[in-house]
């Protein structure tokens, strides 16, 4: 992880710290809302969905984990 620090508007302040409540992370809150935004919006934009909605494996093909990650998410072996 990297740290940075962000300059915020007290409004933008008192919003995310009660979106954290009393217990709450703010960073963990930013961290999720960029990743809300950085999501695809439709789920067949998602390797994921695309892998379990399209078509599927041959019969007795074996389609590992692993071979899966790979596809899905292009992760190096």
């Amino acid at each position: 992880m990297r740290k940075m620090q962000l300059y915020l508007t007290e409004e933008q302040y008192r919003l995310l710290r009660q979106r954290a409540g009393e217990d709450g992370s703010m960073a963990r809150v930013v961290r999720d809302l960029i990743d809300d935004a950085t999501r695809p919006k439709e789920p067949t934009a998602d390797p994921f969905y695309r892998r379990v909605l399209g078509p599927s494996e041959p019969s007795g093909s074996s389609y590992s984990g692993e071979r899966a990650k790979r596809d899905l998410y292009r992760r190096p072996r």
